[in-house]
């Protein structure tokens, strides 16, 4: 696009001619021609700022518009935390009306209050504050070792020295040795087995007296004479279902690596057998894979983790 310097070469090539007055060298001294010139290249001058800026405006929404298209088509999916972001961690102590700072466990009721187990009774934060939970036989332990939500919306606590606690409706039962229930009162580990009628099963697992089973109101006990790897702390219990849709229940044991129970019989995975690095056993993790035909079990030992697939 001609420019206005160009036009002002043109005019004076053309004959229309400008030049310099004697008399005010940093003026101009135009002839009749010469303001015929200056009109015409005044005039020019709009029109081509007229027809630039147009040009220039559509160029530039086809910019925009291509570049908005491109941001659309480009930007990532939308996630909770911006990429450079951070989650917020908010720390709850013994001064936030936590009962005691050694947190065993975690769980979330069916309200979704979270659950805080510990070493001096159990707490519930309902979004506002911390509400204290003491077992009801907290004279011989308010040592909150672990829980689990029952499908009955229960809470069942497992305590260190008290038993198995249940608190339903505000009601609590506790299950004891002395009750005639367990076989010990030195609770480790509590998991479900949910039934789809509703019905669910209650595993216990106990630091000296291998493992409880609570179903239909019996408790069953399945000691060293069932597995060898029983006589150790069953520090992990979970329940998974094989591909029949049957249940299995997995216990980590503290020295026996990993125990696998059908129903029917005992199975045994350890250093020994398996590719186990380590046969003490923290805690297990079950996985899916986004079809849910092949599920993985994690455990977490010592000082490694291990994955056991298609189990």
């Amino acid at each position: 696009m001609a420019t206005t310097d160009d036009l002002v070469a043109w005019v004076s090539q053309t004959g229309f001619g400008w030049k310099l007055s004697p008399l005010n060298p940093k003026g101009i001294h135009l002839g009749w021609r010469g303001g015929i010139g200056v009109l015409l290249i005044l005039s020019w001058a709009l029109v081509s700022q007229i027809l630039g800026a147009s040009v220039h405006a559509s160029s530039t929404t086809e910019t925009v518009t291509a570049s908005a298209s491109a941001a659309q088509t480009s930007q990532p999916p939308i996630s909770d935390l911006p990429p450079n972001g951070h989650p917020s961690i908010r720390t709850y102590t013994d001064k936030d009306g936590l009962p005691q700072n050694a947190i065993m466990g975690l769980v979330i009721d069916s309200k979704g209050y979270l659950w805080a187990g510990s070493q001096d009774g159990a707490a519930y934060y309902n979004g506002v504050s911390w509400k204290v939970v003491n077992m009801p036989n907290r004279t011989a332990s308010n040592y909150v070792r672990a829980m689990v939500v029952a499908p009955d919306e229960s809470i069942w606590f497992g305590t260190l020295g008290g038993g198995v606690s249940q608190l339903k409706n505000d009601i609590w039962t506790t299950y004891t040795v002395e009750t005639g229930s367990l076989s010990s009162n030195r609770v480790r580990s509590i998991a479900i087995d949910a039934k789809a009628d509703g019905q669910y099963t209650v595993w216990v697992g106990t630091y000296d007296k291998g493992i409880m089973r609570f179903d239909q109101g019996k408790w069953t006990p399945f000691t060293l004479k069932d597995c060898p790897a029983l006589k150790q702390v069953i520090g992990s219990l979970l329940v998974s279902q094989n591909s029949r849709g049957q249940s299995v229940l997995w216990a980590g044991t503290y020295g026996s690596g990993l125990v696998r129970f059908d129903g029917q019989s005992w199975q045994i995975f350890d250093s020994k057998n398996s590719g186990l690095s380590n046969d003490k056993i923290h805690s297990l993790l079950e996985t899916r894979s986004p079809t849910g035909n092949l599920g993985a079990l994690g455990c977490g030992l010592n000082r490694h983790f291990c994955v056991a697939l298609g189990h």
